[in-house]
C-alpha cells in the first residue's frame, strides 16, 4: 500500500518574520515533504508570481526550496508564500519580509564667514 501525502512546508529559519538590512543578501528556505514530490514549487510576494532572474534566485533540490535576493531593498518588502501540489493534494507557506533601512550618517558643518553648509556623507 503507497500512502501519499501532500506537500507540508517547515520554514528554515523557523522564524515566519525577517528582516535584513538593506544592501543585504537574504536567502528563505522551506523543507518539505510530499508523496509523491510536487511537480512544481511557485513563490509569489503579495499575491504576484516571482521568477529567478535579476537579484532574485529561485531553487528547488530534494527536499528544499529556496528563495535567495541580492542586494536586498525597501522594495522587497512583503509576504512571500510558496505553494505547490501532487496527487495527494496541495501545500502552502509564508513568512513576512521586512527590510531595515541603511543608515546614512551625514554631517553638517557651517562655514559662517561664507554663509555655506557643506555637508559630508560617510
Amino acid at each position: 500500500m503507497v500512502v501519499l501525502d501532500p506537500p507540508l512546508y517547515t520554514p528554515s529559519p523557523s522564524d515566519p518574520f525577517s528582516t535584513p538590512t538593506e544592501g543585504s543578501t537574504f536567502m528563505y528556505n522551506y523543507e518539505f515533504e510530499a508523496n509523491p514530490p510536487p511537480d512544481s514549487h511557485i513563490w509569489t510576494r503579495d499575491g504576484e508570481p516571482l521568477s529567478s532572474g535579476g537579484r532574485i534566485a529561485l531553487s528547488t533540490n530534494i527536499n528544499t526550496s529556496s528563495l535567495t535576493i541580492v542586494d536586498v531593498n525597501r522594495n522587497d518588502a512583503g509576504v512571500y508564500r510558496i505553494f505547490s501540489s501532487n496527487a495527494a493534494g496541495n501545500g502552502s507557506a509564508l513568512f513576512t519580509l521586512s527590510v531595515y533601512c541603511k543608515f546614512l550618517r551625514v554631517y553638517y558643518f557651517n562655514t559662517v564667514w561664507l554663509g555655506i553648509y557643506v555637508v559630508v556623507s560617510l
